[in-house]
């Protein structure tokens, strides 16, 4: 079997809800990109709009761009925050850090990290619990 193949085997235990690509306004290197996303996330609800109960898991991969290392943008499967608020996170995201895209999950989201797992482009990958700053 070859690597990608167990790769993708691997992220299939690991159910989601979301695919999410943020490509960030101006360019950033992974520890900026690591620490915007974590707080966004972390601060994502707010007292009229939760998007999720108590915390989130997801997969988070970052990868540099075609001008530079310091050219950062992340993909991240996101399990914890229900489909029907992917048109409103994704708004969230464009707001943020610019152009965004957020949909629920499909079949090719496996195989296409799996891919990018193996991709001299891939900075860094983690697996992040993140609980909300603001709970019911």
């Amino acid at each position: 079997m070859d690597f990608k193949k167990s790769f993708e085997e691997f992220l299939d235990r690991y159910p989601y809800d979301l695919w999410l690509t943020v490509t960030f306004g101006r360019a950033v290197g992974v520890d900026v990109a690591r620490k915007r996303m974590k707080y966004f996330l972390k601060h994502l609800n707010k007292p009229r709009q939760v998007f999720y109960e108590k915390f989130i898991r997801l997969w988070v991969f970052f990868e540099k761009g075609l001008d530079s290392d310091n050219d950062v943008h992340i993909h991240s499967v996101i399990s914890g925050i229900d489909s029907s608020k992917a048109a409103l996170l994704e708004k969230e995201c464009h707001k943020t850090f610019g152009k965004s895209m957020v949909t629920t999950g499909h079949g090719g989201v496996n195989p296409y990290l799996a891919e990018k797992y193996n991709s001299p482009a891939l900075v860094d990958f983690d697996f992040w619990h993140i609980n909300s700053a603001l709970r019911g």
